[in-house]
Parts: structure tokens; C-alpha cells; sequence
């Protein structure tokens, strides 16, 4: 290798360790009563925040851990075309999100617990989305059908429903009760089998 590269490359690698930190969202390690473990919230309020001045709808997004970025991401390319949100991203885990006939430890930590501390720190408006992918978004697709007015709306992408349980609970539904419910987004992509 050159001399020559070996300086460029030293200089790059001098001017990346002094630039600042990219930070797409501050992290949040709160304990959990409910779930009796720790979970990390990655939080991040729009460009211009200002809670003495206006109040901000919330995106609540499961899994992350991993969603957070992409949903940043995704909010700040459409910036001119939708209100500024604040992302609470909520570190989830597998089994915790699968179905159950009783309410969900992991729905009662998000109630009782994540949505009083967003409510008490920061400047929100009664507009609230629940969304996942994958197991976490067949968990809001579990929760839209136990409590469909939890949320103004419920985001489910890509959700794992192979086995036909969803719509068979949907079809069972009586239309009253149905149309009570906040707007459900469903989107549904080819990822192999098990969709």
C-alpha cells in the first residue's frame, strides 16, 4: 500500500472519530414494574419541538430496538406532507408479542407504564398510533381486536396471520362493534412462506 493512501485513509479515519455522533433518537432505559425487567424507548420529537407552543401526535413502534431508524427515517423524507410526530420506539421482544386469550403483560407495560411517562415529559396531542411488523405487527392487529380505541390508529405491517385466526376473528365481529373501532392500516408483503 502507498504512503500516500495510507495518509488519506489515516485522515478519514482522524475526521470521522471528530465528527459529531449521528443521533437519530435519544435512548431511555426505564424498569418495568409489569414486565419486572428493564426496556431501552428511543425517543425522538420533531425538528422545531416546541412543547410550550404546540402539542404533537405520537408513533408508538414495537421492536425499536431495530424499527426506530427506518421509521425516523421514513417520517423525515415525508417532513413537508405530514405533521411532525414524536417516535417512541419500545424494545420488544419475541414471545412477549405472541396472541394470548388474557390481556398482555407486555399491552398492560405499554399502557400502564410507557404511555403515562411520554404523557408526563413531552407535549402530546390525543392522537396516538400503535405500529408494528412482523410478530409486533400481529400483536396491534391482537390489540386492535381486544381494544380497537386504545389508539386513533393502528399500523400493522407485513403481520404474521398465516394461520387464518385474524380474519376469522374479524369476520366474527359484529359490524356495530366493528365500526367503533380506530382505522386499522393492514399492508402485506411476500416474505417467503410463513406470509
Amino acid at each position: 500500500m502507498s504512503k500516500t493512501l495510507v495518509a488519506v485513509l489515516l485522515l478519514f479515519a482522524a475526521h470521522l472519530s471528530s465528527a459529531a455522533e449521528m443521533t437519530y433518537a435519544s435512548e431511555i432505559t426505564m424498569t418495568s414494574d409489569v414486565l419486572n425487567a428493564e426496556r431501552q424507548l428511543f425517543i425522538r420529537t420533531p425538528e422545531g419541538y416546541s412543547p410550550n407552543k404546540a402539542t404533537y401526535p405520537v408513533l408508538y413502534v414495537l421492536h425499536g430496538q431495530w424499527d426506530t431508524l427506518a421509521t425516523v427515517a421514513t417520517l423525515d423524507v415525508l417532513g413537508n406532507e405530514i405533521p411532525g410526530f414524536i417516535v417512541v420506539g419500545i424494545q420488544s421482544k419475541g414471545p412477549e408479542l405472541h396472541p394470548t386469550t388474557e390481556p398482555s403483560p407486555f399491552a398492560q407495560f405499554i399502557q400502564q407504564e410507557v404511555r403515562p411517562l411520554v404523557a408526563n415529559n413531552y407535549s402530546i396531542a390525543n392522537f396516538q398510533i400503535l405500529s408494528g411488523h412482523s410478530n409486533a405487527g400481529r400483536f396491534v392487529l391482537n390489540w386492535w381486536l381486544e381494544d380497537g380505541s386504545a389508539f386513533s390508529r393502528f399500523f400493522a405491517f407485513s403481520p404474521s396471520i398465516e394461520n387464518g385466526e385474524f380474519a376469522k376473528a374479524v369476520n366474527q365481529l359484529p359490524s356495530d362493534l366493528l365500526a367503533k373501532k380506530a382505522p386499522l392500516v393492514l399492508t402485506i408483503a411476500n416474505e417467503g412462506k410463513h406470509i
